[in-house]
């Protein structure tokens, strides 16, 4: 996950994101990199 993240892999994190159980907020998944893993 980190390293789709800081990547820039956007459809990779929200695949393992929607495995892992996690949804993001709207304004979160706008964001890219170090501002979406905080």
């Amino acid at each position: 996950v980190f390293d789709s993240i800081m990547n820039y892999k956007k459809e990779e994190a929200d695949t393992l994101l929607t495995k892992l159980g996690i949804t993001l907020k709207p304004e979160d998944k706008d964001k890219d990199g170090k501002a979406l893993l905080k």
